[in-house]
């Protein structure tokens, strides 16, 4: 999992790097532009998210299995609808709530 983990760390530093040279190579072809950089940022953004997500599902299905968590799809569905920012703190409360059983036996 260790090197997965590394894996994506590099993949995304490659892709953001990527991006970002594409961005200011266009604003150098073009310096009138530079007043509409917020438009270039949307895909660094989105290429961000969608690793953080790809982490965070290999993430919580190792944790699943640790700490006996059923019903995976909901994560997977609340991180599409809710948002990240709900999923992310929902499953490390179920999480904790199943170390506290672990460690209370």
């Amino acid at each position: 999992m260790k090197t997965v983990y590394l894996a994506l760390a590099i993949l995304v530093i490659i892709l953001q790097e990527f991006l970002v040279v594409s961005i200011v190579g266009r604003i150098e072809a073009n310096p009138n532009e530079i007043w509409q950089i917020g438009k270039y940022l949307l895909p660094i953004l989105m290429v961000d998210f969608a690793i953080s997500a790809a982490i965070f599902l290999t993430f919580i299905q190792k944790e699943a299995q640790k700490y006996q968590i059923k019903n995976l799809w909901i994560y997977l569905v609340s991180s599409l609808t809710l948002g990240f920012c709900f999923t992310l703190p929902l499953f490390l409360y179920i999480r904790e709530g199943k170390r506290e059983l672990v460690s209370s036996n």
